[in-house]
């Protein structure tokens, strides 16, 4: 591998002359078309599995409303990860 910062700039400069290189993302990549992909596909199994939702929400909220953290239990925190209804069901 490289040294130093010299001995690599020259390859970096080919791959921005070349366009660089095609990198797939996985699906543990938060927010890339693999994990976008797998999420619609989950999301489809337990359609198919349970029955199609008479209802569908989605909502964006903050942690740090009020609303939010009164709500939560005396160990809960509000760390701002998403949360999904199939959580609620386990």
């Amino acid at each position: 591998m490289f040294t130093k910062i010299s001995e690599m700039l020259p390859m970096m400069v080919l791959m921005l002359q070349t366009g660089g290189r095609h990198v797939i993302l996985p699906s543990s990549h938060l927010g890339s078309p693999c994990r976008m992909y797998q999420l619609f596909q989950d999301s489809t199994a337990i359609c198919r599995h349970c029955r199609k939702p008479d209802l569908f929400l989605t909502m964006t909220t903050n942690p740090k409303w009020p609303e939010i953290t009164e709500a939560l239990l005396q160990d809960q925190t509000s760390d701002g990860k998403r949360q999904t209804a199939l959580s609620d069901m386990a």
